[in-house]
């Protein structure tokens, strides 16, 4: 039976391939590793599986219900015309896109940009809902 781990690993995949195509000189980072300085831009993937719940009594399966989300940083200076290029990647490559085998699904995404504040990278948030079988 699939759990959360299988899910991170398809995830992580996909994003990978299409970040490396895209922008492979812009380093990206998994949740807990540290980044680069903030003088450059840089993104930073996260995945929360949220809430499971039962789909079926007799077979026992589940449907995880989650959020993937994508930090993009830019220098204190840059503008969200700066990121914009940045989230697009990230939204292009998951909107209504389903796994292989039909398991992972996600929806459409939403984005939300903070400016910088004091000497912090500007930031813009991309979150993209996705519910799993298990």
């Amino acid at each position: 039976m699939a759990n959360n781990l299988d899910d991170f690993l398809i995830i992580r995949t996909r994003f990978v391939d299409r970040w490396n195509l895209a922008y492979p000189q812009i380093s990206f980072y998994f949740d807990n590793e540290t980044p680069v300085e903030p003088t450059t831009s840089w993104v930073r993937l996260s995945i929360q599986p949220g809430f499971e719940r039962r789909r079926s009594i007799a077979r026992k399966t589940y449907e995880q219900l989650g959020r993937v989300y994508l930090q993009v940083f830019g220098p204190p200076d840059a503008v969200d015309m700066d990121l914009w290029p940045l989230a697009h990647v990230f939204a292009d490559a998951f909107r209504d896109w389903q796994s292989s085998d039909g398991r992972i699904r996600f929806d459409t995404p939403t984005f939300q940009f903070t400016g910088a504040q004091d000497d912090d990278p500007a930031m813009l948030l991309i979150n993209i809902p996705y519910t799993a079988q298990h």
